[in-house]
């Protein structure tokens, strides 16, 4: 698993589409959220 660079308090899609983010911060915002989502689901089916 890769570790994610730092991203800023960017972490609800509220805050994604409501932040002044630029648009390659905004595109590892929506990478990190998906990939927290992501991993969470699977967990969940794990368990």
């Amino acid at each position: 698993m890769q570790s994610a660079a730092r991203q800023p308090e960017a972490w609800t899609v509220d805050h994604i589409e409501t932040e002044d983010l630029s648009a390659a911060q905004r595109e590892d915002a929506v990478s990190a959220l998906a990939t927290l989502i992501n991993t969470w689901n699977e967990l969940q089916h794990a368990a």
